[in-house]
């Protein structure tokens, strides 16, 4: 479910149509999430709080930020449904998402997310060699030059940013 932020709906739900014919087919339950009643604000408040928790400075640049008309619209919708619904669900910690995150940006070529999101890795308790691990442990699925232009995208953030490990 959490991939699905980065993949889309399309792709969400036929991965999920997949597992759920895997689970039935070995005899495993799925138990249904209770329906959270949340309103828009109080999706944006724990949106917030999620965005700032792994990104802390760097929550409102990059890619997308809040102050550009252009993607000012989708950003709002991204910090109350992404980060207030689909980092909130149960099942996954935080740190958990983070490595869904990096994968699913390096799988997707989406060089600028992964580096935000690897950043915040190495904030929230990951060293260097783990978020690099992560990247490479794509590479057989989404095939080697992702992982390669992920790497490199990484390495050259890491330098800018200071880390040298």
């Amino acid at each position: 479910m959490h991939c699905g932020l980065y993949g889309g709906f399309a792709t969400t739900e036929a991965a999920s149509k997949q597992a759920r014919k895997v689970f039935t087919a070995r005899g495993a339950t799925v138990t249904e999430d209770p329906p959270r009643e949340l309103s828009l604000e109080a999706l944006d408040a724990s949106g917030r709080a999620v965005m700032q928790e792994l990104h802390g400075a760097r929550a409102d640049s990059g890619y997308a930020a809040p102050d550009d008309p252009v993607t000012s619209g989708l950003y709002a919708l991204a910090i109350s449904y992404g980060y207030g619904e689909l980092w909130s669900r149960p099942g996954l910690e935080h740190r958990q998402r983070l490595l869904c995150a990096i994968a699913a940006f390096t799988a997707l070529g989406l060089e600028s997310q992964l580096v935000k999101f690897a950043l915040a890795a190495l904030d929230n308790g990951f060293d260097q060699g783990q978020v690099v691990e992560a990247i490479i442990q794509t590479a057989p699925y989404s095939g080697f030059p992702r992982a390669l232009n992920a790497l490199g995208a990484l390495s050259k953030a890491l330098r800018a940013a200071g880390h040298d490990d």
